[in-house]
């Protein structure tokens, strides 16, 4: 239970107390030496919390970006749609637009999902941050894999442009900002990154 204190001329001090539900009561007042008690209701109005959410377009799929040489030479590269456009992550308070509130953004890989790693010859559950694709920050131009550090507009808004690595699997897209000393979440739908058509192949003895 919190204690405010208080004091003025020609008051000398005075305690308040204020229980969790929001209600202070003045317990003892001295005022100019004579004693005065009894009790005052005292609302206390609670900070707002932020509320953040991430949105993706429409689609729910994305090429995974095909390596140099990683594809025959007759390979068709312009069918190739790698990168999701316009990911808005959004701050608000109470409906109102939060300016200059950082926000990590982070690229969150489904376990498991996918990922062989033709690089190391194995398939992992999990693959680095830094293989998981870029991010890109549209208003600033700032870029990092796997996750990034952006600041909200003025409309409350990071808007970010995502390019797939080479790896297949599923995603989302995770950010968090700091309220009131509070971590603060929110987690878009997911996005597959996958070449369309693929087929399973059946066992066989070469591979």
């Amino acid at each position: 239970m919190p204690i405010l204190r208080h004091s003025a001329v020609p008051c000398s001090v005075f305690d308040i107390s204020l229980p969790d539900d929001g209600i202070g009561t003045q317990q003892l007042v001295f005022v100019s030496g004579i004693e005065v008690s009894g009790t005052r209701q005292i609302p206390v109005v609670p900070e707002e919390e932020l509320e953040i959410m991430v949105e993706l377009p429409d689609t729910t799929s994305v090429w995974p970006t095909i390596p140099n040489g990683g594809a025959h030479p007759d390979f068709d590269f312009t069918q190739v749609e790698n990168t999701k456009e316009e990911i808005v992550v959004t701050v608000t308070e109470k409906e109102t637009p939060v300016e200059g509130q950082p926000v990590t953004i982070t690229v969150e890989w489904e376990a498991g999902s996918g990922g062989h790693d033709h690089d190391g010859g194995n398939d992992i559950e999990l693959p680095p941050l830094n293989r998981r694709g870029w991010l890109v920050d549209l208003a600033e131009g700032d870029s990092a894999r796997g996750q990034l550090q952006a600041v909200t507009d003025p409309l409350g808004e990071i808007r970010l442009r995502y390019r797939a690595g080479q790896f297949g699997g599923e995603i989302e897209f995770r950010a968090e900002t700091v309220s009131n000393g509070d971590t603060l979440s929110a987690t878009s739908d997911s996005l597959i990154i996958t070449v369309p058509g693929l087929v399973r192949l059946e066992d066989g003895d070469h591979y």
